[in-house]
């Protein structure tokens, strides 16, 4: 029984990688389509439709691989969310530019799913093999295709980087040879919102888990990972900023926290009522954990510069 379940999961996991929507044609090997006009799109909130862009990596993911299988599921059975599989923001950018373009809708969400590289300290999000930080995501030339996405886009739109730290504010701490630095996921969230058409961009301070809810309004995004390795001392910032996520919009032009970012089933973000940390549950298992953090236990072969 156990195997058939294994078989069937696989089966639908390498289908779902051949179309990024089942009511679209598969665009998997669609060649770029140029519009030299955005098509007179509807406005209206309720006529919006929404994307969820999982990266393609070389290395196969465990968890990746259910995320996209939920992701899958969900977009099925929804005409409003979209599942984009790229490879690169170029990828990303001609497919979602083509449903788009057909269906004549803005977008009201649109999520990134990511790894984030704690190593690398300094907040970032990947589409494939491109990935965009503080640094990046300011040069024209890299984030060429991602302008074709903000045609899309306007002040109502929603993005969500949802990688790890993908909006921290906080300090890295100094460890060997690497002095401490600012993650700057303020400026990275800044960044984003300039290109999407001052859309209101949405960050993580600490871990993104994409848990089972992730698609029913839940703390689905307030990460708690389990493994040994995020035990360690380096990750103390990460810990005590649980749950915590910013906002940035070119309306307001400020960095706003706000409570945990969630998505219903139809892929529309929004946020919890109440801050995860408000919770007494939640904050007893904060502050355990801080206790116990030790060191010895992050792998310094992930520290870059």
């Amino acid at each position: 029984m156990k195997q058939l379940l294994l078989i069937t999961l696989i089966t639908v996991y390498f289908l779902q990688s051949s179309f990024s929507q089942s009511p679209e044609p598969a665009i998997e090997n669609a060649t770029e389509i140029i519009i030299e006009d955005v098509p007179a799109v509807s406005s209206e909130k309720d006529k919006r439709i929404n994307f969820y862009v999982i990266a393609k990596y070389e290395k196969s993911d465990l968890n990746l691989m259910f995320v996209k299988l939920r992701a899958f599921f969900r977009g099925i059975f929804s005409r409003k969310l979209y599942i984009i599989h790229a490879s690169s923001s170029e990828d990303a950018a001609t497919k979602i530019e083509r449903i788009a373009h057909r269906r004549r809708r803005l977008i009201g969400t649109l999520w990134f799913d990511s790894h984030g590289h704690y190593g690398k300290g300094h907040s970032l999000f990947d589409i494939g093999r491109d990935e965009f930080n503080y640094k990046t995501i300011r040069d024209p030339v890299h984030t060429k295709h991602l302008v074709k996405i903000a045609r899309y886009c306007d002040r109502e739109t929603k993005i969500g980087v949802g990688s790890c730290y993908g909006g921290a504010t906080f300090t890295f701490p100094a460890i060997q040879n690497f002095p401490e630095r600012r993650m700057n996921g303020d400026s990275l969230l800044m960044g984003v919102a300039n290109i999407f058409s001052g859309a209101s961009v949405y960050g993580s301070e600490s871990f993104v888990m994409n848990r089972l809810g992730m698609w029913a309004n839940s703390y689905a995004f307030a990460g708690y990972p389990l493994d040994k390795d995020f035990n360690d001392t380096l990750y103390k910032p990460v810990w005590e900023h649980l749950g915590m996520w910013n906002k940035y919009s070119t309306a307001t032009k400020m960095i706003e926290p706000v409570n945990t970012v969630r998505l219903n089933r139809r892929g529309d973000l929004s946020t919890t009522n109440a801050a995860y940390l408000s919770h007494r549950q939640c904050k007893i298992n904060q502050e355990r954990k801080l206790r116990n953090l030790k060191g010895g236990y992050f792998d310094m072969k992930n520290l870059s510069q």
